[in-house]
């Protein structure tokens, strides 16, 4: 997975832009199709969620830390069980900005 460390963002912009910006120039594309596997379900084990989701397991702890990280996706234990799901504000933002989630053919 490799991150644009030469970014910038102009923090001057309104919030929805900022977040449209870090959307579609910064995450990589695990984050956006855990998310959109995310929101198509109240919550979700890892497992499933790696397949779901199409992100190899071992990748998705990485993944899953950008959107925690945003505040997008959170954790619920369910006895032994550790289920991730879609924050309120990680709900809004692929409501808002789903198409920008979507992988295209050529990344």
């Amino acid at each position: 997975m490799t991150v644009n460390v030469n970014y910038d963002i102009d923090l001057n912009l309104p919030a929805e832009d900022y977040i449209k910006e870090i959307i579609t120039k910064i995450l990589p594309n695990g984050p956006k199709l855990i998310m959109s596997a995310l929101s198509k379900v109240d919550s979700i084990n890892k497992d499933n969620l790696s397949l779901s989701a199409q992100v190899r397991r071992g990748e998705l702890n990485y993944a899953l830390g950008y959107l925690e990280a945003l505040g997008f996706v959170g954790t619920i234990k369910q006895g032994k069980a550790v289920l991730c799901t879609l924050t309120p504000l990680g709900k809004k933002v692929y409501d808002k900005f789903a198409q920008d989630f979507e992988i295209s053919e050529e990344e």
